[in-house]
């Protein structure tokens, strides 16, 4: 279905560490998901700075990236979406940002549903419906 995205904030850089160490609702705010930047190494924690949005029938998630976002490759499976910038495109960008990265689905997130990935100004959107209600 067509997802109606709001617009976004501008740019938002990566937190100081001892923010990001706080509890907060926009994902994990590390650029990887390492301890010293307040992220977790937990198998069940997102590993890419991402904000996420609400619709009545989507969650929509700003991804902040650290690299080009053309040509990037979004898979859903296992209730994880994950994220692969172009190598080629990323050459000139240290690996540690080119990576890529994963977000654990929400679980409400329509873990079959192909996602629908959207450039603006230089971050990814992407839109994953939720499941039906019975």
């Amino acid at each position: 279905g067509n997802v109606k995205l709001s617009p976004l904030s501008p740019a938002v850089g990566a937190m100081p560490p001892v923010e990001a160490a706080a509890p907060t609702r926009h994902g994990n705010n590390a650029p990887k998901s390492i301890g010293v930047y307040g992220g977790s190494l937990a198998p069940s924690a997102s590993t890419i700075n991402y904000h996420v949005q609400q619709t009545p029938d989507s969650y929509v998630f700003e991804i902040i990236c650290y690299f080009k976002p053309e040509n990037v490759r979004v898979d859903s499976k296992d209730g994880k979406m994950s994220i692969t910038p172009d190598k080629r495109r990323n050459k000139k960008i240290d690996p540690f940002f080119t990576t890529g990265g994963y977000i654990v689905l929400p679980k409400k997130a329509d873990p079959h549903a192909t996602p629908e990935v959207r450039i603006r100004d230089g971050g990814l959107l992407i839109a994953v419906p939720k499941m039906a209600s019975a």
